[in-house]
């Protein structure tokens, strides 16, 4: 097992992000089912894999697994509310393909905006940008790379405030895409959402219905390209390549959120002839690394028993 969380700069970063998003966790318990679709609708073999993991777990979890091709499927607590953390850039992220679509930004349009109205907005200075100094600039694709591949709250906090430029005489703009998106119970007042939407999402994505197939396909792609790989993808085996046999990762488009006794994933897994959609949801954990291996081996279970 992981050593247990040390308060330090991850931790910080998270705390910080917790106040931007305007929510507090509090509290711990052992885990509670909330039921959600009909029980004649579940996976058994899939329930038995969650239920073994989460067994004597405290905290609260939240799970969608929905297999794309056989739509075999096992839902846990996934129409409970949830903190949403980083989960918001996924919407974030189809609005600003959003306004790609329109026009009315390019992928070379710069953003940029001052370390300090940065900070202030964040609540503190976020990973990797402590030696800057003046303003920040971005293109408008450098900013979606950092945020697809590291989370970058700066760059989520000037791609934001574009859109909104853009849209300052209409509906929040966020709010408005999720409402597009068929997103019931994504908010951004309090940002909080479930796994059921969450799971949603990439759903549209893998039917090439978030905006268009091309944007579907570039989004997929981005996410693709993350970094922070300590769940979902963390323990999933190598495949042999179509392309020349050199063995890789089986590709996975994902995106995690973290906040303080919180941590997430979801995404699409692309097992060859048998993809899949993992979301899974954490919250009121008392060590957040252990949580993070809790889902490591938990998409390892499910990617075993859909890779038979």
């Amino acid at each position: 097992m992981s050593p247990h969380s040390r308060l330090g700069l991850g931790t910080l970063i998270a705390l910080c992000l917790a106040i931007f998003l305007a929510r507090l966790i509090h509290g711990q318990a052992i885990y509670t089912v909330f039921s959600d679709i009909p029980t004649q609708t579940q996976s058994k073999a899939l329930q038995i894999i969650v239920n073994n993991r989460l067994k004597d777990q405290k905290g609260d979890f939240a799970i969608v697994i929905e297999n794309i091709q056989t739509k075999e499927q096992y839902h846990f607590n996934s129409q409970k509310l949830f903190p949403s953390g980083s989960f918001y850039k996924l919407v974030l992220i189809a609005s600003v393909y959003k306004e790609l679509a329109k026009g009315s930004l390019t992928k070379e349009t710069i953003l940029s905006a001052s370390k300090d109205y940065l900070t202030e907005s964040f609540g503190a200075v976020d990973f990797g940008y402590e030696n800057f100094s003046g303003p920040i600039t971005l293109s408008l694709q450098d900013a979606l790379n950092r945020v697809a591949q590291v989370s970058d709250n700066f760059a989520a906090i000037m791609l934001t405030d574009k859109v909104r430029e853009l849209t300052s005489n209409q509906q929040e703009p966020l709010a408005q895409m999720a409402q597009d998106l068929g997103l019931k119970d994504t908010h951004f007042g309090q940002p909080e959402t479930t796994a059921l939407d969450t799971a949603h999402f990439f759903r549209l994505l893998s039917e090439g219905k978030v905006l268009s197939p091309a944007a579907s396909q570039e989004i997929i792609d981005l996410l693709a390209s993350s970094q922070i790989n300590n769940r979902i993808p963390s323990l999933l085996p190598q495949i042999e390549s179509t392309v020349g046999g050199q063995p890789k990762r089986v590709k996975v488009a994902h995106k995690t959120a973290e906040l303080p006794g919180l941590r997430h994933d979801g995404g699409i897994v692309f097992l060859p002839n048998n993809p899949y959609i993992i979301v899974l949801m954490s919250k009121n954990v008392q060590f957040e690394d252990d949580t993070v291996e809790l889902l490591a081996n938990l998409s390892k279970d499910v990617y075993d028993y859909f890779a038979k």
